[in-house]
């Protein structure tokens, strides 16, 4: 005797994880370890750098901080489009979700295009035409081998994005979807301010700045778990906690970038 159809079965609730799906801890459980992968490129870049006498050989330039500056603040940006994607989907808006995941996706394609004119070169010489060649120096490879290993997520979570972006339009991606997507972006938005802080300021003295941007990076921690752990889900303090953080990302960014053009005109 065939049983009759019923409604979709709700998510047990778990005395641990709530109601989170099992995609949501399977996730969660990927960029903990995914995490472990940078802090071990980190650890080694603080060794390496610590156990070196001279760390940029003569003729290497320096990192180019205000232009990463703003690279930072373009994936901060990127990462507020991303909540508000999922809370549009949430309720149901499907052009503004729509919008705000093309919207997620072109800053994550203009980080990466940023970063190939930092490495290469586009309307002027990039750091490789400036003597910055990896494998010559523990400084260039480090530099080449973390940020390449950060970009390479970058590149994934654009085509994601875009891959998404394609079935939401054509109604087969879920809210659900759309959210485990904003985990990893935010995961991705997160190291990239670690590694700002570590590879880009660290070597040039900038302690207060670099202990600012890792108490930023909580603040975004705190804020991915508050909303995509089921925690609160009110609008009104959804806009609050994503602005808090992405003012001060605007003040740091602008802080760099009003210091670095002081010292050249000083």
């Amino acid at each position: 005797m065939e049983s009759a159809p019923h409604a979709p079965l709700a998510w047990p609730l778990d005395a641990q994880f709530g109601r989170a799906s099992a995609g949501k801890i399977g996730m969660w459980i990927f960029l903990l370890s995914d995490a472990l992968s940078f802090a071990g490129l980190l650890v080694t870049y603080g060794m390496l750098r610590g156990g070196s006498s001279v760390w940029r050989n003569p003729g290497e330039p320096p990192l180019g901080i205000p232009f990463a500056a703003l690279l930072t603040l373009l994936l901060v940006c990127s990462s507020v489009t991303m909540v508000f994607a999922h809370d549009a989907a949430l309720n149901g808006q499907r052009k503004r979700a729509a919008v705000l995941l093309g919207l997620t996706g072109l800053g994550g394609a203009l980080f990466l295009l940023g970063q190939y004119a930092e490495y290469f070169g586009v309307l002027h010489p990039g750091l490789t035409k400036q003597g910055l060649v990896f494998g010559r120096s523990a400084y260039a490879s480090t530099f080449y081998v973390i940020t390449g290993f950060h970009g390479m997520h970058v590149f994934s979570g654009v085509v994601c994005l875009l891959v998404t972006l394609a079935r939401w339009l054509k109604g087969r991606a879920t809210a659900a979807q759309i959210e485990l997507l904003g985990l990893f972006w935010h995961f991705v938005d997160l190291i990239w301010i670690f590694v700002f802080a570590v590879v880009y300021l660290t070597p040039v003295g900038e302690t207060a700045v670099v202990l600012a941007l890792i108490g930023l990076a909580v603040a975004q921690a705190a804020c991915v778990a508050l909303y995509f752990m089921n925690l609160k889900r009110e609008t009104r303090w959804l806009k609050l906690t994503v602005a808090i953080p992405l003012m001060t990302a605007v003040i740091y960014a602008l802080v760099l970038i009003s210091e670095a053009a002081w010292r050249r005109l000083s």
